[in-house]
C-alpha cells in the first residue's frame, strides 16, 4: 500500500492591499510569517516546506503534521 501524501497552501489573503496601506506593518507580518514557519518548518522532520512571496506549501507524509 502507498504511503499517505497531503499537501497544504496557506496564503496571507489581502497582503497586497495591506502593503499599499501600510508597508512597515507589512514588513513586520511578512517577517514573522516567515520566521514561523520556518521555525516550524525546521523543527518537524516529517514536514517540509517552501515559501513563495506572502505564501507557503507545506508537505509531508503525514497529515496531522501537516495540518
Amino acid at each position: 500500500m502507498e504511503q499517505e501524501k497531503i499537501l497544504a497552501f496557506i496564503d496571507l489573503l489581502g497582503f497586497s492591499r495591506m502593503v499599499s496601506l501600510d508597508q512597515d506593518k507589512s514588513r513586520i507580518i511578512l517577517n514573522d510569517f516567515y520566521n514561523i514557519s520556518w521555525r516550524n518548518i525546521r523543527s518537524n522532520q516529517s514536514v517540509r516546506g517552501t515559501l513563495m512571496s506572502d505564501s507557503l506549501m507545506l508537505y509531508g507524509n503525514d497529515r496531522t503534521e501537516v495540518l
